[in-house]
């Protein structure tokens, strides 16, 4: 559960390890437990998916996995015959997303290094269950924002919809 949580350090802890509700209660956005991203599509909240490998790549298995949780969500219709797209972008995403990430990322790892030292920890370094927590303080920055992310869409040519999708 770590991993797919993260655990900050940085946080205060509520209640005690023994308490029934202890996880309940230091679970979420700013607690111990910060939980992942979500996001909002059509009136649903999505809450994130956590897959993880020691080299970080993403598998055939992990990518199926991916989309039958989306399916499982029922997002796409498909009535008179229509059929969900997916377009995958690969690492052709927008040079501005890719570089505010990266900046945002850094900065989040600096963070997270300054507030590990602050609270005097032995040997303060990037751990696994820091992933989240770093991810989640990245991502709020630069690829949840909705006018990047048209942007992009536009500098690709694919909005509105058109055959430029096909090349």
């Amino acid at each position: 559960m770590n991993l797919e949580t993260g655990i900050d350090p940085t946080k205060e802890v509520t209640g005690d390890i023994m308490d029934n509700d202890f996880i309940e209660i230091n679970f979420g956005p700013g607690k111990i437990f910060p939980e992942n991203s979500s996001c909002t599509f059509r009136g649903k909240t999505i809450p994130c998916m956590v897959r993880w490998s020691p080299k970080g790549s993403i598998t055939s298995k992990k990518l199926a996995d991916a989309l039958a949780y989306i399916d499982s969500l029922d997002l796409f219709p498909r009535d008179n015959g229509r059929n969900p797209f997916l377009l995958l972008d690969g690492h052709n995403s927008s040079e501005e997303h890719n570089v505010s990430y990266k900046i945002a990322l850094s900065r989040a790892k600096k963070n997270m290094l300054h507030r590990k030292l602050s609270l005097h920890l032995h040997s303060p370094q990037l751990c696994p269950t820091d992933i989240i927590t770093l991810i989640n303080e990245a991502w709020a920055f630069f690829f949840a924002r909705v006018s990047m992310n048209k942007n992009a869409i536009a500098e690709r040519g694919w909005g509105p919809l058109n055959r430029n999708l096909l090349f």
